[in-house]
């Protein structure tokens, strides 16, 4: 049973879709492209050149989307990296005890392999995974990177388990075909009742409960 883990970091009140939105915004500025706040919440999960392509659509830029692409992942690296991040409540209990039973653990991430290695490094938390997704993976889409990481666990993702904290995300988690925990906080409960069991904190989750999820479902 993997877990697909994305969501156990915190950042002490920084908000990662600003972060997002400041660093297109800086390639924007730095090109002379219009850009929208509205369009820049469209490109979450999505991987940079479908951001430039089908929604900022900058047409002067199409030319060069994959340079433009590289200077988004750039953009947010830089931009992660003045922000120190460390473990949600619960994350570090839960990861211990997950990896004492043998469950295979990927993160995922829109980050460059190199910005997520050196946070992850810095949480000291890289010994709770085995695998992990990030930019260079070439996922368009969060479901594709869901599914990615399912490939790299080697196990199918009706068996796997995705933390999310957004309705989009949940129903990302659903669409390939994985459970979601959803962590309630930044969106309340009722947005996410598709999920397949929503709680308020990691502190609260045991193995027990991830179990359940899959009760009544034949091994595979």
């Amino acid at each position: 049973m993997p877990l697909d883990a994305k969501k156990l970091g915190s950042n002490h009140g920084i908000k990662k879709e600003k972060i997002r939105m400041e660093s297109r915004g800086s390639v924007a500025e730095a090109h002379g492209l219009p850009f929208d706040a509205e369009d820049s919440d469209r490109t979450v999960g999505r991987r940079p050149e479908i951001a430039v392509t089908q929604v900022f659509r900058w047409q002067p830029a199409l030319d060069d989307w994959g340079a433009l692409s590289y200077e988004f992942c750039e953009a947010l690296g830089r931009r992660f990296s003045s922000y120190a991040f460390e473990p949600r409540p619960g994350a570090v209990r839960l990861l211990t005890l997950l990896n004492e039973y043998q469950v295979p653990c990927c993160l995922c991430s829109e980050l460059d392999e190199r910005s997520l290695s050196d946070k992850v490094e810095a949480a000291d938390m890289a010994r709770f995974f085995q695998a992990s997704i990030c930019a260079e993976d070439g996922a368009e889409t969060a479901e594709q990177a869901y599914l990615a990481s399912c490939v790299k666990l080697r196990r199918p993702p009706a068996r796997c388990v995705v933390f999310e904290d957004s309705p989009q995300g949940v129903s990302s988690a659903k669409e390939a075909l994985a459970k979601a925990v959803a962590l309630v906080g930044k969106h309340p409960a009722y947005e996410m009742m598709h999920a397949d069991l929503r709680i308020s904190s990691l502190e609260d989750l045991t193995l027990m409960a991830i179990r359940e999820l899959f009760s009544g479902e034949e091994p595979r």
